[in-house]
């Protein structure tokens, strides 16, 4: 007897039953059939028709219907999702950097003047550097067009195929004779094409991880072939109250454009609270062309590229030529405290996380921003970092995104002040807040007060206030584009500077609060020794106070995503926030790394 629910049976280990239970743990299949599938007056009825697929969501509307004829066994109707690979259906011509005549792009760039007009406008210097790029770079790039993969493995040689064919033959010579002669020549053509076929995969893969050193894309493109990892973007639905499925790759992308868009924040006004003004200043960078140098030949070759279409690859092999140019742009931004448009447009591809496939809130938006900014962003990044770690101003709870901290130092810093308590014999109350969307949502004028009130100001905040608004996104599903959607609040996704922007955005948080409170980015857990009645109530004091905290700076929090662990003993205590009773859990993954 096997119970399908939970994959586990009671029969012996050698016994079919426990092979075949091992066999589908083994493979990772699903097995989607729930209830009893046979139907005997004289007995119980049972489980024994078994659909097994890879994937959850392959199957859907399962419907046990009557036996046919005199069969005892239900027939089992169902929907079953077949993957069609429109990317390459579908796909267009591009260019392939990889083809690149390199010695032709080097030789083009030697020829051109790349110097610009350090008076200019930043949009001009912009425009001129482009334009000297694609006139070096574009008549020395191919365009190919993605071929559809093929139905054999790769390493299939012509050899291999002679082999497979042989056996084949010999396999029908066998079953029409049924000598031992012949049985006896099927088996040394099948032993010969399973050594050969050995050979051949075993040089393949060799072959992929010499050249993995130039391109490591191809070897996680092989990895996830092999795997199977790579899934299209099944039809969605369009909303709540839609009737139909979307099947077309531009309606999907239009579908996850409305949804990523639909998450903002519209920003209402508020009464800043009056601070004493910082005695420190970061009002401006200067960016030095040796950096910018730096951060080029650094560049991860096997980076996509963004909207702006400079693929890193590429300006890796012309550092020497445009280190000057860029850092021309790059002073000339900061100076006048604007981004070129191409700098702060992203392409937007969505990444399935847990749940049905068919429903868009069951994805995140992974951006791709542009190349050549993220060099500026690294270099503003540092002296940002440089200024707030002098002054320290960070706060020691964060441990989001900082050198130094990490999850691990997060969860360290908890374990050691717990043991400390329960060595003492003191109960723990421990509180986990979960933000709702928490980068997407930060307002745009508050962030702002937040960074002048740190000390932030003159062109480097008008810069960082012209990096914020103004930016737009369009998703891409296979080769379809959305239409593009204006971004209206947050810090931007797929950039270096968004993350230092958010902590900073949360970083009074801690100071609101008189338990103990750690931070990693957006995740919060608040704990306290509960000795008495008192300790309950200060606990859910500095709840209330982190929940007027979100509402007065726009970051609302997933009430239904919040939990209260009792850490070392059974209490009976309990708290709310925004009138939602949170609930008591006996154990959690903490950050996603380890269970308490």
């Amino acid at each position: 007897m096997v119970d399908w629910g939970n994959l586990r049976t009671e029969s012996s280990a050698n016994s079919f039953e426990q092979e075949l239970v091992d066999a589908i743990i083994t493979c990772a299949l699903v097995q989607h059939v729930k209830e009893a599938t046979r139907y005997d007056p004289g007995s119980a009825s049972s489980l024994l028709d078994l659909i097994l697929t890879q994937y959850e969501d392959d199957v859907a509307n399962l419907d046990y219907m009557p036996p046919l004829g005199k069969s005892d066994h239900a027939v089992l109707s169902f929907d079953f999702h077949i993957t069609v690979d429109h990317e390459y259906a579908s796909a267009q011509s591009r260019p392939n950097v990889w083809k690149a005549n390199i010695a032709d792009i080097m030789k083009s760039a030697s020829l051109v003047d790349w110097k610009l007009d350090p008076e200019s406008s930043i949009e001009t210097a912009w425009d001129v550097f482009r334009n000297l790029y694609l006139k070096v770079t574009a008549p020395h790039i191919p365009w190919t067009t993605p071929k559809r993969p093929r139905n054999s493995p790769p390493w299939f040689s012509r050899e291999v195929r002679i082999l497979l064919r042989k056996r084949r033959k010999m396999w029908d010579r066998f079953r029409l004779l049924g000598t031992d002669e012949a049985k006896s020549q099927y088996q040394k053509a099948r032993n010969t094409c399973a050594s050969t076929l050995r050979k051949a995969r075993k040089l393949y893969e060799e072959k992929i991880v010499r050249e993995s050193i130039e391109c490591p894309k191809r070897l996680y493109s092989y990895i996830n072939q092999r795997t199977k990892r790579r899934r299209n973007v099944p039809s969605l639905w369009g909303d709540s109250t839609a009737t139909s499925l979307v099947e077309d790759d531009f309606g999907k992308a239009q579908v996850f454009s409305k949804y990523f868009s639909d998450v903002y924040t519209i920003e209402t006004p508020f009464s800043p609270v009056h601070e004493n003004p910082p005695t420190q200043a970061l009002d401006s960078v200067t960016i030095e062309e040796l950096d910018v140098f730096g951060l080029l030949v650094k560049l991860d070759i096997g980076k996509s590229t963004g909207p702006d279409e400079l693929h890193p690859r590429l300006l890796k092999e012309l550092a020497n030529f445009v280190a000057n140019p860029l850092s021309v742009c790059f002073n000339l931004s900061v100076t006048q405290g604007r981004l070129p448009k191409d700098w702060k447009n992203a392409i937007v591809s969505p990444v399935f996380k847990t749940g049905t496939k068919h429903k868009p809130e069951n994805y995140r938006p992974i951006s791709l921003t542009s190349v050549v900014v993220k060099i500026l962003e690294k270099i503003i990044r540092k002296e940002l970092l440089k200024y707030l770690d002098e002054n320290r101003i960070l706060s020691e709870k964060q441990h989001g995104f900082r050198t130094g901290y990490s999850c691990l130092t997060n969860l360290l810093v908890a374990r050691e002040s717990w043991c400390a308590l329960k060595d003492q014999k003191l109960p723990i109350d421990v509180a986990y807040i979960d933000f709702s969307k928490a980068f997407d949502k930060v307002p745009h004028n508050r962030l702002l007060y937040k960074l002048r009130n740190v000390g932030i100001g003159g062109n480097l905040l008008m810069w960082i206030k012209d990096f914020l608004v103004g930016r737009q996104q369009r998703v891409r599903v296979n080769s379809k584009l959305s239409s593009w959607e204006t971004v209206l609040s947050g810090v931007p996704q797929g950039t270096v500077l968004g993350p230092v922007l958010f902590l900073l955005y949360v970083n009074d948080l801690p100071r609101l609060l008189s338990s103990s409170v750690l931070l990693y980015a957006d995740d919060v857990k608040i704990w306290r020794a509960i000795q008495s009645k008192s300790d309950s109530l200060e606990l859910q004091n500095d709840l209330e106070r982190l929940s007027e905290w979100s509402q007065t700076w726009q970051l609302p929090i997933n009430t239904s995503k919040c939990i209260v662990m009792h850490n070392g003993h059974q209490g009976t205590d309990t708290y709310t926030m925004n009138n939602t009773e949170l609930p008591i859990v006996q154990a959690h993954n903490d950050l996603g790394v380890f269970e308490w």
